[in-house]
């Protein structure tokens, strides 16, 4: 079928399907400004009519930016495959912190990877060899894609493509029948050929080689995921001076300049995040959180008043699960950040943590070091106050403590979160921390407290004896140690 477009006249007359092309290529109206009329400009190629094709694909939407990916994924549908644009920017290996889809080549290799190959072409100016291409490959029951030209602010009814790649199903007299992942009716588009057809622009047949190998991420969040997050983030916030980076399981936003905003996700999100992992958690957090570093606390409280409407009533920084987002002055050190990354850990790993264990674990990682490859909590600034009120008579019990459920914060003396924090360091202290985290999760559906576990580990239900003691040594640390 290729010979039938081995020869080409050239008009300026609309032939069937061309009418707009003909109208912007060929001769201007009497109102056209001689001044912008500079030259004649290309000529539209004649398309000769077409074999009348059609494949059936199955129609898939794709976000913006990644049009590529969706169409792949059409392709791979039609041989049955359950396939997203996700699994093939997976199967692409790009760099998610790059925040964009696939190139050409990097969607050529994705189909390589997952068992689908194609010579990679451009469309030349006469539209020839393309449309040869096409129907060759339309000819084997197989799809082309075909990289197109966007128009914005689209009509509803236009058939004009949406997104930047296509995926040909079909031809009929002058026109290419297209699946578009940026339309989301699932019909059918039809556009003249030579319009469709962009000189420069790329084309890829796809014949399947081997059975698909497909490797789904193991990652809570996927590289897909965060390409998308990071691509959005930059254009919200590129604007204002801040940059975007990623450090597993976070996106890290921050106002610093790229390196450092790279050593600050580092030397504190990723060390604190492999230590937990290695400590407690098993589970990545299920939200995408980001966390937003902010050299001051100008910069700081005015992102969080702009951005998420919630003026701080802390100068450090705080964790908002409603928004999935750590917000920190990290002009005033680490330790917040460290303490608030063992929220989003412990919403996944442990959702029915009560308050009084969620704070006093975070609390416990706000001053810390490594030891032995473990993290490992620090005497810190809550120590004074713990210490006078155990000098003074007024800390609750731990069997208060461990009750307080959702009345941790409104009925707090004052030392809910020392008290919890030290419980907690006097545990890591004994070698019990970790086996307490990991018995409460097994027993918190009998003992949502935590009081009866803290007993068994503790070896004693006998918890005045152990209080007493427990303060005898708290009031022997010092802080700095």
């Amino acid at each position: 079928m290729g010979a039938t477009w081995t020869r080409r006249r050239w008009l300026c007359a609309g032939a069937p399907g061309l009418a707009i092309l003909a109208s912007s290529a060929c001769g201007r109206s009497p109102t056209d400004s001689p001044e912008v009329a500079a030259g004649p400009e290309p000529a539209v190629p004649e398309i000769a009519p077409l074999p009348q094709l059609h494949i059936q694909v199955p129609q898939h939407t794709g976000p913006r930016g990644y049009a590529g990916e969706a169409a792949l994924a059409m392709v791979l549908a039609a041989d049955g495959q359950v396939v997203k644009a996700a699994d093939v920017f997976d199967h692409s290996g790009i760099d998610p912190t790059l925040g964009r889809g696939c190139t050409p080549a990097e969607l050529q290799q994705a189909g390589l990877d997952m068992g689908y190959s194609g010579n990679l072409l451009q469309v030349q100016e006469d539209r020839e060899d393309a449309l040869a291409q096409i129907v060759a490959t339309l000819q084997t029951q197989r799809p082309v894609l075909l990289e197109v030209e966007v128009e914005p602010n689209l009509a509803f009814a236009d058939p004009r493509p949406r997104a930047a790649w296509v995926v040909i199903t079909g031809t009929r007299e002058q026109n290419l029948i297209f699946h578009d992942p940026g339309n989301t009716d699932g019909i059918d588009r039809e556009v003249a050929a030579a319009e469709l057809l962009t000189p420069g622009k790329h084309y890829l047949p796809i014949q399947k080689t081997r059975s698909p190998t497909l490797r789904k991420s193991e990652a809570d969040h996927r590289p897909f995921a965060f390409s998308r997050r990071i691509r959005r983030l930059r254009q919200e916030v590129a604007p204002h001076g801040l940059h975007v980076t990623m450090e597993e399981p976070f996106v890290v936003v921050g106002d610093a300049p790229p390196e450092q905003l790279q050593r600050y996700s580092t030397r504190i999100v990723r060390w604190a995040v492999d230590l937990l992992r290695k400590a407690y958690f098993r589970r990545d957090p299920q939200a995408l959180v980001e966390i937003w570093l902010l050299g001051d606390d100008t910069s700081y409280r005015h992102w969080a008043e702009t951005r998420w409407g919630d003026p701080p009533d802390t100068p450090y920084g705080y964790y908002d699960p409603a928004a999935e987002v750590l917000v920190m002055n990290i002009s005033t050190g680490g330790g917040t950040l460290v303490h608030e990354l063992v929220h989003p850990f412990i919403a996944t790993n442990f959702p029915r943590c009560p308050k009084w264990f969620d704070e006093g674990l975070a609390s416990l990682y706000e001053q810390s070091a490594e030891r032995d490859g473990q993290i490992v909590g620090l005497t810190n600034w809550r120590l004074a106050g713990l210490q006078e009120a155990i000098a003074a008579g007024t800390l609750p019990t731990f069997h208060t403590l461990c009750h307080t459920a959702n009345r941790f914060y409104s009925d707090d003396p004052g030392t809910n979160y020392a008290q919890a924090r030290y419980l907690c360091y006097w545990l890591q202290q004994a070698g019990l921390l970790h086996r307490f985290y990991h018995a409460f999760v097994a027993a918190v559906g009998e003992d949502p407290s935590g009081y009866k576990t803290l007993q068994s580990i503790l070896g004693t239900r006998n918890m005045t004896g152990f209080q007493a003691r427990w303060e005898r040594e708290v009031m022997q640390l010092r802080y700095p140690a």
